[in-house]
This record gives structure tokens, sequence and C-alpha cells, in this order.
């Protein structure tokens, strides 16, 4: 489902950059980060005060990553103003986080998380850790419906997807 930005919401009357008092949230994201319930909580706290958003890729280095090629433009048009985008390649999310938020000034923390039963950060407790630091923090999983955003071209019900089968006990597949 693509977020909703052409709706009857009135636009933020900021639009443009955010005045330099503005308040500061850092959104720490990375597959999810363009996600509707990342991009709907983004276009709320533009709406309630000005505010500053950056958005954090916190292991970025692992692969080659296109989180910011995607998701700055539908957070921007969210906010109402340009979004800072900071990538960085530390082994542990939570350095990153701390990094960024020792140094940044934030007021509001917000993860978004892949859904609890894949998440390494939730594995690794990475809210309750960056909540430590003193920053409220929000923590954003994604709906049931936004796995299927991550199936093959055409395959919208997981159930339906042909996958290999699995040999049974006790017998060998060949390798050709």
């Amino acid at each position: 489902m693509a977020p909703n930005l052409d709706d009857d919401d009135p636009p933020t009357p900021w639009r443009g950059d955010a005045p330099a008092d503005a308040r500061r949230i850092l959104v720490v994201a990375n597959r999810t980060s363009a996600t509707p319930r990342v991009v709907e909580a983004v276009k709320r706290y533009a709406r309630e005060q000005p505010t500053k958003f950056s958005l954090l890729i916190p292991d970025a280095a692992k692969r080659d990553d296109w989180t910011l090629e995607l998701a700055l433009p539908l957070l921007e048009r969210a906010a109402g103003s340009r979004v800072e985008g900071l990538v960085e390649s530390a082994g542990d999310p939570y350095d990153a986080v701390r990094k960024h938020v020792m140094d940044g000034g934030y007021e509001k923390v917000v993860i978004s998380t892949l859904p609890r039963r894949v998440s390494k950060w939730l594995k690794r407790d990475l809210p309750s850790r960056v909540a430590a630091l003193g920053t409220p923090v929000e923590v954003i999983t994604p709906e049931k419906s936004f796995i299927a955003s991550y199936m093959p071209t055409g395959i919208t019900d997981v159930a339906a997807a042909k996958l290999p089968e699995k040999p049974r006990e006790g017998t060998r597949r060949n390798k050709t």
C-alpha cells in the first residue's frame, strides 16, 4: 500500500525549510523507511509543529543501499521540508544512533523496524537502548500487508507463492 500523500488534509504551513528553532526528530530505519506508517508519522509530526527531520540508515554499508534514494522524496513530501539523509556503517546500529543523538540535539527518535519475528533491531533491544540515552523513542513496525512488498513481482499472497520443495527427510537431491 503506497502512502496517501494526496489527501484532503491541509498542507503544513511551513513548506520549504523548517525554521531554525524547529524541533528535531531522528528517524532510524532501513528497509522500512518508505513504508506508509513511517510516512504518516512524519506527516503527523510535521502538522503538530515545525519539525526538522533526519533519516538515519545505521547499517547501510552491509549492502548497496537504495534506501535514501527511495525514502527521502516521500519523507520530504510528508514533512513539507527537506529531510537530511544520514548513512552510517557501524557494526551495531545502536552505535550509529547514539552518535547522532548525542551530537544532534534531537527531541525524539522514531525507530522503524521489520516485524518482531524477523527484526534484528528488536532482538538487540535497540529501542530500549536508545531510550536509555534520555530521548523519547517511538517504535513503528509494519503491518502484516507490508511483507507482501518484498515478494517477487506478481505475487501478492504469501501462501500462494510456489516455493521450492524441500527434500523429504532421508532423501538426497542430485547436485547437477
